[in-house]
């Protein structure tokens, strides 16, 4: 609490200092260079969250909470129902009491935006609560945001926050990706709505133009880079960028625009873990990472009746195009290490890494900073979109899992006739087979049904 008070003190200092100034380009700043910064995402309050002393132990300068921090909202016969400002309120304070994370924030700065089931219902865009404004100030309540911020004044969630001295510094900005954010358009096009809103838009490029930091980490509580996501369906319905391609070019030809080096994105979401990178060309002039971390106490691994079966990591020839690495789709938090190099700061590294429950690397990768320096752009060509892939491309999941499953039933069936034509069971074994057939059915048509409750 001393910590937090101190903090709320240099805070209200800086915003008064700026604003005397007139030159305020970032909402919050913090002097020491960084060395670790953890985040997540998709926490349930009801849920156990065994994750929290790893984050503890790995002794992050900061926590970054990137949405679904809580999930307040619910299905009501097949319609997804708001939750109440009372509601709301309610989880944040469940959350916020909870004695693993307490400890976390009693020593460790957390900041954060929402993501839908945390700020209105699943999958909502503006326009979707009438009292969205209210349910911002719960979440700036829950991060122990001071009265007098700057942040509690806008119309959206997003904010930035900069940290270290020059030559360490880390430009973190966090953005809205809901209050203002057009209706999903179903097929492969996608939407030529907007994400941002033209507000944050402006912001965005303010924070961006008058930026010296070595590297940018630019949070989105969706993921950004990945232009793969329509091979989920009919499994799961996901959301991102790609489904709106007019919003994520303009967000690419920003950065390009005002050469802005040293990006990477951070993202939730998606329930699994995985690092994403768009090839030189494809977005810009050098190579932009997507590293994702989702699923800090449920995963879509973990809701599968079979996930005793499948593989904690998916394999990359399931998911094989240029700009993914394999996912790990366990619990699991990100983790950002910076190794600065006084002497010649762009040798300095960055390096990535996804976290499991025993506190053990499952996703690595590692840049240095004079290699995500912005210089002129060349286009490349061979940078494919989702809807230009072939058909079987775009659905290989489905035909994995169809393929997996019919493969699983074939060999235990052959095992079964022949445990059977052994004992001369005939009519017992067409007996229980049916009532197998039956139960399987029944166990998978459930498991979809409480899928789409939970995967989003």
């Amino acid at each position: 609490r001393v910590m937090a008070m101190r903090m709320a003190r240099l805070l209200v200092a800086f915003w008064m200092a700026c604003a005397w100034k007139g030159t305020c380009s970032v909402d919050e700043k913090m002097e020491e260079a960084m060395h670790r910064l953890a985040f997540g995402s998709c926490n349930d309050q009801d849920e156990a969250q065994p994750l929290w002393k790893a984050v503890r132990d790995q002794r992050p300068d900061l926590f970054l909470f990137l949405g679904d921090n809580v999930y307040a909202d619910r299905k009501v016969d097949g319609k997804w129902i708001a939750p109440t400002l009372e509601e709301l309120k309610r989880c944040y304070d469940k959350q916020k009491g909870h004695p693993d994370y307490e400890k976390l924030v009693r020593n460790t700065p957390v900041r954060g935006m929402y993501d839908d089931h945390d700020g209105c219902l699943n999958d909502f865009g503006q326009g979707t609560c009438a009292d969205l404004h209210e349910r911002q100030k719960l979440m700036w309540d829950f991060f122990d945001e001071p009265e007098q911020s700057p942040k509690r004044k806008r119309k959206g969630v997003y904010s930035s926050l900069e940290v270290g001295p020059k030559g360490k510094k880390v430009k973190i900005i966090l953005l809205d990706t809901r209050s203002f954010r057009d209706p999903l358009v179903p097929g492969l096009e996608g939407s030529t709505g907007d994400v941002l809103g033209e507000e944050q838009w402006k912001w965005l490029e303010g924070e961006l133009r008058e930026s010296d930091a070595n590297v940018h980490l630019i949070a989105s509580s969706i993921q950004v880079v990945p232009y793969m996501h329509a091979y989920l369906e009919p499994l799961l319905q996901v959301e991102s960028w790609n489904r709106f391609p007019k919003a994520r070019e303009r967000l690419f030809g920003l950065l390009r625009q005002l050469e802005v080096s040293g990006v990477i994105f951070l993202s939730g979401d998606v329930h699994y873990a995985e690092i994403s990178q768009a090839p030189v060309g494809c977005a810009l002039s050098y190579p932009l990472f997507d590293f994702t971390s989702s699923g800090m106490t449920h995963t879509a691994l973990d809701e599968s009746p079979l996930s005793g079966i499948f593989p904690s990591y998916a394999p990359d020839w399931v998911f094989s195009q240029p700009f993914k690495w394999p996912r790990f789709a366990r619990k699991n938090f990100g983790s950002i290490d910076f190794f600065w190099n006084d002497e010649d700061p762009g040798e300095s590294i960055v390096q990535m890494q996804a976290f499991g429950l025993e506190g053990h690397t499952k996703v690595f990768k590692r840049v240095r900073v004079k290699d995500l320096q912005a210089r002129p752009w060349t286009p490349r060509s061979d940078c494919p979109s989702e809807a230009h892939l072939p058909p079987t491309q775009r659905r290989r999941l489905l035909i994995v899992v169809f393929t997996s499953l019919m493969l699983h039933w074939i060999l235990a069936i052959a095992l079964f006739i022949l445990f059977m034509y052994k004992f001369r069971c005939y009519k017992l074994g067409s007996h229980v087979l049916s009532r197998l057939a039956g139960a399987k059915g029944y166990l998978f048509s459930m498991y979809y049904a409480k899928a789409e409750e939970k995967i989003h």
